[in-house]
């Protein structure tokens, strides 16, 4: 059961801060809220976690400080990888089967066509 009513009307947006408010928030923040953080300390986060396995495999300590097992890292690492490359196959597969059900979508409406046709013809022969 559909129910019809008023559609309810939105607030409209407020307006968007100022440079000198974001400028505000910005230095307001607390030194631990990562989205405000300098630059310097953004690349110090990305220093802790590298993309290249071998230095993963390579380091000691996790980037919280806790001992890592180095092959359970790889393993990890190498798993994940494997995963994005299934991930893309079924994309590419994807795509060939969609294209494949236009083609067929085609043809059916082809085959439904030449049908209608051929019924048309007998019906008017008799």
């Amino acid at each position: 059961m559909v129910l019809r009513g008023k559609k309810g009307i939105l607030p409209s947006r407020p307006p968007a801060p100022s440079v000198q408010d974001m400028v505000e928030d910005v230095n307001a923040a607390a030194p631990e809220d990562r989205v405000f953080c300098p630059a310097e300390e953004i690349s110090g986060l990305l220093s802790m976690y590298p993309a290249d396995p071998a230095r993963i495999a390579s380091s000691d300590v996790g980037g919280d400080g806790v001992d890592v097992d180095q092959s359970e890292v790889l393993e990890c690492f190498v798993s994940a990888r494997k995963m994005v490359l299934v991930s893309k196959d079924l994309q590419k597969a994807e795509t060939v089967l969609e294209m494949k059900r236009k083609d067929l979508d085609s043809i059916a409406t082809e085959v439904e066509n030449i049908t209608a046709e051929l019924w048309n013809r007998t019906l008017q022969g008799s």
